[in-house]
């Protein structure tokens, strides 16, 4: 099923998270958000709704950065959302990386691209306990060591949190992100 019309709805019925959607365009209505718009809304956004150890950033203004390791799906409107979201008084920026080694100065990491259940394992383990947000679209991805994962299935809101994995990496979800997901170990 197309994760899209499934979950359209709710994305737009969750008052805490509309301001998601509004970091995309202003000037286009919500049936025209693409898939992948959403995802990368709420990527942004997911950062209002985490708290980062401090010793995570340099000074207080430092940007909150989204890693894309992998495939990027998303072009170039993950930065569009990026360069208009701020969170406190951080900007927030992307940076695209090759290796999960570069990887590991991302506060939010979306890994692309993995699809088998050794692969998953491969890709969230370097940053396991590493005080980063790691997010993913894959079956299996949370239960796997992975902390946000977008899903198809017929979930409240389109995502699904492995609240354990958050609190081993050092990461406090909001209650208010953690009730609008399921919660999966």
């Amino acid at each position: 099923m197309n994760w899209i019309k499934q979950n359209s709805a709710h994305f737009l019925s969750a008052m805490l998270l509309c301001v998601a959607l509004s970091s995309i365009s202003k000037n286009t209505t919500a049936q025209s958000y693409t898939e992948r718009e959403i995802k990368a809304a709420f990527i942004c956004n997911f950062a209002k709704f985490v708290e980062w150890p401090s010793s995570r950033f340099a000074t207080d203004t430092s940007a909150i950065i989204i890693g894309i390791l992998g495939p990027d799906p998303f072009g170039p409107v993950i930065e569009r959302i990026a360069n208009n979201a701020n969170v406190g008084f951080r900007k927030v920026r992307v940076v695209h990386y090759e290796r999960s080694k570069e990887a590991l100065d991302a506060h939010i990491v979306y890994l692309g691209g993995l699809t088998s259940p050794y692969s998953i394992s491969q890709g969230v383990q370097p940053f396991a306990y590493k005080n980063v947000l790691t997010i993913g679209e894959a079956k299996g991805f949370c239960q796997k060591g992975g902390i946000i994962n977008f899903t198809g299935e017929d979930v409240k809101y389109g995502f699904e949190i492995n609240a354990k994995a958050a609190q081993r990496s050092g990461l406090k979800i909001s209650a208010k992100l953690l009730k609008l997901a399921k919660i999966v170990e």
